[in-house]
């Protein structure tokens, strides 16, 4: 059975004031769907997601249907990439106070060829994902996004643009962690501390599994991306882990969530086994 994202998770952090929480609390989504829909026919799949942000539920339908291992990271977006999402019975109560906006997408389908070999890490993957990537910017939907290949079976679609232009993707800061034995979410931890300190922006840790951000490795690295140390830990634990660097524009700041990387298989959910990056 189905399960939405959320409820494999573990709240780590919540930095959101509570009147936040409430509106967001409040706001309706029966506009938008838990899980975008896939159907697989004569060498084609057609994906279908409803969301603010599509391109991230539509990667997360199709990495759980193939197995494969797909990060995902917004791009800082602006004013026109955003709107209002403020519960009007709770801004009828609150005239004055600060309301919340939420990313502007919505509906977006993708028709993507299949080929013979859909194995993590494959060719035919790297070509799903690339179309899928390249169908979503030409669909008038938030943001724009690029492929990139992180490791030999680890894929993520980096935010590269906004309506207020170009950006530098975030997890591309380079940084310095030492190369110590350390629980995973010390790890992370060390790692957006750095990324706050270089880029401008605050990030703070979200959510995931706790049991797998508990467990320890030795990993850093001397001035690299961010993402490259992120990708060896995430690779590194017993089981295989994909993230959603999300931003949350009201707090002008990124969240960092993870989730364990798995393959639905009939009624059930079978976790990933990492391959570690070489």
């Amino acid at each position: 059975m189905w399960r939405k994202r959320i409820a494999r998770h573990f709240l780590i952090v919540s930095v959101l004031s509570m009147d936040v929480l409430v509106v967001r609390a409040q706001v309706a989504r029966t506009q938008f769907i838990d899980r975008a829909t896939i159907n697989q026919t004569d060498g084609r799949v057609s994906v279908y997601a409803n969301d603010p942000r599509p391109l991230d539920q539509a990667i997360t339908a199709l990495r759980e249907q193939y197995g494969w291992i797909v990060d995902y990271e917004d791009p800082p977006y602006g004013a026109s990439d955003l709107i209002d999402d403020t519960d009007a019975k709770w801004r009828k109560a609150h005239p004055d106070a600060k309301g919340v906006t939420r990313v502007a997408g919505g509906a977006f389908r993708a028709k993507l060829t299949l080929a013979d070999d859909m194995s993590s890490g494959s060719g035919g993957e790297q070509g799903v994902l690339h179309d899928l990537v390249a169908e979503y910017n030409a669909s008038g939907n938030p943001g724009r996004f690029e492929l990139r290949r992180e490791s030999p079976k680890r894929f993520s679609a980096v935010g590269t643009g906004a309506g207020n232009g170009d950006v530098t993707p975030i997890l591309d800061t380079v940084i310095t962690i030492p190369v110590e034995e350390r629980t995973t979410i010390e790890t992370i931890r060390l790692v957006l501390r750095a990324i706050s300190a270089k880029s401008g922006y605050k990030v703070d840790v979200g959510t995931g599994p706790i049991n797998t951000v508990m467990t320890s490795s030795k990993i850093g690295g001397q001035e690299r991306p961010a993402r490259e140390i992120l990708s060896k830990l995430a690779s590194a634990t017993p089981l295989a882990l994909v993230w959603a660097f999300l931003y949350d524009a009201d707090n002008a700041m990124y969240f960092f969530n993870l989730d364990v990387a798995s393959v639905l298989t009939g009624d059930s959910v079978r976790p990933v086994v990492p391959v570690p990056n070489k």
